[in-house]
């Protein structure tokens, strides 16, 4: 969300130097008075206030009448500065005010009128895609997340549900667990990249990469259903998925909201599910 302030800032660079715009209009005034139709324009406004006479033209002005002097434009305007200024300004007012423009004050250019609107609706607009895309690409991550949590619910349930319904049989195979648990790290990795401040998301992924989720998750089932102890373990693992996924369900929460608690809760507190037994 950079791109607000610094439309701020450019607001208030342009607003800084309004004064110092206005305080000599005349380089701006002058260019449009001796350029283009703001030729003929300046000498009618001449004629107009009375400094010049009638049938001035953009190239010859008699400022005296009677034709017994002609100047040109520019040697007018060198020569007598105070009427050029005066006929000047008075054309520019005149084209701002047909075309609807209010008077402008020294202190308040004319051209602000349509530039900060401008850079404002400009920087609003860049503003709310800037909000929207993040909002939306906070949902897409907090998504994936929550659905690869799903996914590796599910797939240790089932692995533990093919011990726990059987009284013998071959031992079932831990390949999906460990698909869906190495999905679900990739997903926690890339959803928080770049956010190495968050210790509780660090914690939990260092937790699902290590031993407990890599080996003593699968190990032990057969001795277990042997003794008849399955259904504590199956217990134990139930309260072991249960913080698991509401710690993911923290994590996903932070991606997604764009207020400050949240993540600020990812900085300052710690996953619950690495203290719960695997088995």
């Amino acid at each position: 969300m950079l791109l607000i302030p610094c439309a701020a800032l450019l607001l208030a660079c342009v607003l800084g130097q309004g004064t110092a715009w206005a305080a000599s209009p005349s380089d701006a005034e002058k260019v449009f008075c001796l350029t283009g139709a703001g030729r003929q324009g300046v000498v009618d406004a001449a004629v107009a206030l009375g400094l010049a006479a009638p049938g001035s033209t953009g190239t010859t002005i008699d400022p005296t009448g009677g034709g017994a002097e002609s100047l040109g434009l520019e040697a007018w305007q060198k020569r007598e500065q105070a009427d050029f200024r005066r006929a000047c300004a008075a054309h520019v007012k005149a084209v701002g005010l047909a075309q609807g423009a209010q008077p402008s004050s020294p202190a308040s250019p004319g051209f602000l009128t349509w530039l900060l609107p401008l850079l404002v609706g400009a920087a609003l607009t860049v503003g709310s895609a800037e909000f929207r895309s993040t909002r939306e690409r906070g949902l897409a991550d907090a998504n994936g997340i929550r659905a690869a949590s799903g996914a590796f619910r599910d797939t240790v349930s089932s692995y533990a549900a093919a011990w726990s319904e059987t009284a013998v049989g071959a031992r079932p195979s831990s390949t999906a667990l460990d698909a869906a648990r190495r999905q679900l790290v990739t997903t926690l990795r890339r959803a928080t990249a770049g956010r190495g401040e968050w210790g509780f998301a660090a914690q939990l992924v260092s937790d699902l990469e290590g031993p407990r989720y890599r080996f003593e998750l699968t190990d032990g089932w057969q001795a277990d259903r042997t003794v008849g102890r399955l259904k504590d373990r199956v217990e134990r693992l139930g309260a072991l998925l249960g913080a698991l996924e509401s710690d993911v369900e923290r994590i996903a929460t932070a991606v997604q909201e764009l207020t400050p608690g949240p993540r600020r809760r990812m900085r300052r507190d710690a996953p619950a599910s690495p203290s719960c037994p695997v088995r």
